[in-house]
């Protein structure tokens, strides 16, 4: 493998001399869903939501964390341990979102974004 770096490229052919630099990026891990492992839970009972997050790729050195919000509100961070490409959390909810209804949760980690929804149900 090739570590992240600015490396010289030269070409020759008789006398001509040509040289480019080639820019190696390293590429974090991309978030690819976001789930609930139950979507739909009782305003009665304990509203606590599992929350799972999936990586591309596991995660590096330190990990990573995936903020959840919603309606832009910071709700909980998940954390994906290193050379993981899975994390979880369980979020007690309190607020709005303990009431009866139908929320869109948002997960983010940089520019990658997923969505889920959350039913609060009168059962």
């Amino acid at each position: 493998s090739i570590a992240a770096g600015d490396y010289a490229i030269e070409a020759r052919a008789g006398a001509s001399v040509a040289i480019a630099t080639l820019h190696i990026v390293v590429v974090g891990p991309t978030l690819v869903s976001f789930t609930l492992t139950d979507n739909t839970l009782s305003a009665f009972g304990a509203l606590v939501a599992e929350m799972v997050v999936e990586l591309d790729q596991p995660a590096p050195a330190g990990g990573v964390v995936v903020d959840v919000r919603h309606n832009g509100n910071d709700l909980v961070d998940v954390h994906v341990p290193a050379g993981s490409t899975v994390g979880t959390v369980s979020y007690h909810l309190h607020g709005q979102l303990a009431t009866i209804g139908v929320y869109t949760l948002v997960a983010q980690l940089g520019t990658s974004i997923r969505t889920t929804t959350l039913h609060i149900g009168p059962f």
